[in-house]
């Protein structure tokens, strides 16, 4: 066994000639996008399911969507939650309240969270790994959800689909995945004093 110090001065035991930026024994490379890919899928699933229970009552009150229309509505509330445009007959609705912005975020911070206490983040490198785990599923949960409101006469933006839930997976993500690996203090001592 060798004695490791890093940049923090802190020491750890390890084995010779082992990375330290090597994932854990316990956390191999597939054992970590399989957490992150079903972290993303719990987190953007319950979004969905919140929004389109929103899209029940709207329609429960009004009286006039169908099943697949209170669908549609719920997906176009999920992704204008991530402030998506949302393409009108009549125009297109892009800058949303904030307040939407609150649903996804906390289920990405929460999500971000528990992956990383699930498969053992212990460096940057790893945080990293684990965030690109999490951010790249739930961009493509955003690009199905665009393309199945296509159909209808008022839809999400395609383009802007997967982009927006990749913005909010990457920043509540990564605030999710930093404090449940413990590493916002080193992230916080590596800013520059001065920006």
């Amino acid at each position: 066994m060798t004695v490791v110090a890093d940049s923090s001065g802190s020491r750890a035991r390890g084995e010779p000639g082992r990375d330290r930026r090597a994932l854990p024994p316990s956390t191999s490379p597939g054992r970590l996008v399989l957490a992150g890919a079903l972290a993303a899928l719990r987190a953007s699933v319950t979004g969905v399911v919140l929004c389109i229970l929103v899209g029940l009552a709207v329609g429960w009150s009004t009286g006039g969507l169908t099943v697949a229309g209170t669908v549609g509505l719920g997906a176009d509330l999920w992704l204008a939650a991530h402030h998506v445009p949302v393409v009108f007959a009549h125009g297109t609705v892009g800058l949303l309240p904030l307040g939407l912005l609150l649903l996804p975020v906390v289920l990405l911070v929460r999500a971000g969270g528990r992956l990383a206490r699930e498969v053992e983040v212990a460096g940057l490198w790893q945080a990293g790994v684990a965030l690109a785990a999490l951010a790249v599923p739930y961009a493509c949960a955003g690009g199905i959800a665009g393309v199945s409101t296509l159909a209808q006469t008022d839809h999400a933006s395609l383009l802007w689909a997967p982009v927006g839930t990749l913005a909010v997976a990457v920043v509540a993500g990564g605030v999710g995945v930093l404090r449940g690996a413990g590493l916002g203090l080193r992230v916080a001592a590596r800013v520059p004093a001065r920006v």
